[in-house]
């Protein structure tokens, strides 16, 4: 497992969905990038039990934040044609813990 710690602003509206037993929220957040090609990189992050109310809650369209959770890159094959393959790939974090990233003047 890899832990990761990262602040980020959070772009589209948190999304809620209960079940019976679980509450899980989704939302697309962007992340700094240090490299010149690319200013920064969407990322999707899912909450699930009381960290999914409190995103829920709380934090909404252009809030920043300081997130603690486990990263996955996911790797998808897609094939357009029969000689040539593309392969997408994405960032997926689980969020353990999630605080307010304001400034304070």
């Amino acid at each position: 497992m890899n832990i990761f710690i990262f602040t980020a602003r959070i772009i589209k509206h948190p999304k809620l969905l209960r079940t019976k037993t679980k509450t899980l929220t989704s939302t697309i957040i962007c992340v700094p990038n240090s490299k010149k090609s690319v200013p920064f990189y969407l990322v999707r992050v899912n909450g699930s039990t009381k960290v999914a109310n409190e995103i829920f809650d709380i934090y909404r369209k252009g809030d920043f934040v300081m997130v603690e959770g486990l990263i996955h890159i996911k790797s998808q094959r897609i094939k357009i044609n029969s000689k040539y393959i593309k392969y997408l790939k994405s960032i997926d974090i689980k969020v353990n813990k999630i605080h307010p990233a304001s400034l304070i003047i």
